[in-house]
């Protein structure tokens, strides 16, 4: 197991996934993990990111309510 989920965000947005990361964290002060640095080549169009919940629940709540804003 661990303490990450992969998301597709390509409903929301179709901006390369360091973008999307930065503006999720700067704008909605959510921080995700883009997968492309993961990768030699990554995959073309691919709209993913990570998100942890290794983190406490007042935490995890308050990231949720910011993404129902975004």
């Amino acid at each position: 197991g661990g303490y990450f989920q992969i998301v597709d965000y390509s409903r929301v947005s179709d901006r390369p996934d360091t973008d999307f990361a930065r503006w999720l964290c700067t704008e909605h002060g959510v921080a995700a993990i883009p997968l492309s640095p993961f990768y030699g080549d990554a995959p073309e169009g691919q709209r993913l990111v990570r998100l942890c919940f290794a983190k406490n629940q007042d935490t995890l709540d308050a990231a949720i309510a910011r993404l129902e804003k975004a």
